[in-house]
């Protein structure tokens, strides 16, 4: 299964480089004005309209559409790494920590966030571009706030995930190997030499050693030969 997991995400991050090289090559023929970050992040109707007379001006309006299109396929394969990223730390957390591994995968779905808003804002984009001078101003409004939350989402996962999955790993298990609080770490218990892990897993008590002086008693005077 992990083995299988691997091969999936290994998969997923070809086919989004892939998809990032094309649509960064795509958006060149555009010659936008800005950069592809600032144009999504900003809210001012004027402006993004002026730069859609631009377009119309330079005839590379229709590759501004075509780069919406594309960026279709970044998004699926940026869903695909976040998730399958997700349920890969689990896999390999899970051995050691069934908690925090539970807690990844019932996470994994949520990963997809960040490209869900990323789907959003190409709606938002393209329903500008299907009227580039004449869209609502609460339409680059909405594309903005959406741009920067899909950045924020992206940041958190990026961020959250192998953090969360490296503290669980370090705080469960130390770099000696076995888990903090198993009976190879807990010391020997103060009476009759007893460990303290037969005490936590239910042993009964240690039985005391018998000294040399216990198996073979001293002889009395008088006793028989």
């Amino acid at each position: 299964m992990t083995g299988r997991l691997v091969r999936l995400l290994a998969a997923a991050v070809v086919v989004a480089v892939v998809a990032q090289v094309l649509l960064q090559s795509v958006f060149a023929t555009v010659r936008h004005p800005v950069a592809l970050g600032v144009a999504n992040t900003t809210g001012d109707a004027e402006l993004v309209r002026s730069w859609h007379r631009r377009l119309l001006a330079q005839g590379t309006l229709e590759e501004m559409v075509a780069t919406e299109l594309v960026d279709l396929l970044w998004i699926a394969a940026l869903a695909a790494v976040a998730v399958l990223a997700t349920a890969l730390a689990a896999r390999l957390l899970a051995p050691h920590d069934p908690w925090g591994a539970s807690v990844l995968r019932r996470s994994a779905p949520w990963t997809a966030l960040a490209p869900g808003l990323d789907l959003l804002e190409n709606a938002l984009s393209l329903a500008m571009l299907a009227d580039p001078l004449g869209f609502p101003a609460w339409l680059a409004a909405a594309h903005a706030s959406v741009s920067r939350a899909k950045l924020a989402a992206v940041v958190a996962v990026a961020v959250g995930v192998p953090a969360f999955a490296l503290a669980r790993r370090v705080l469960v298990v130390p770099a000696g190997g076995s888990p903090r609080g198993s009976a190879a770490q807990l010391p020997a218990g103060r009476t009759g030499g007893q460990p303290e892990y037969a005490r936590y897993e239910g042993c009964p008590p240690a039985r005391p050693a018998r000294s040399w002086i216990h198996r073979y008693p001293r002889r009395t005077s008088g006793g028989n030969h």
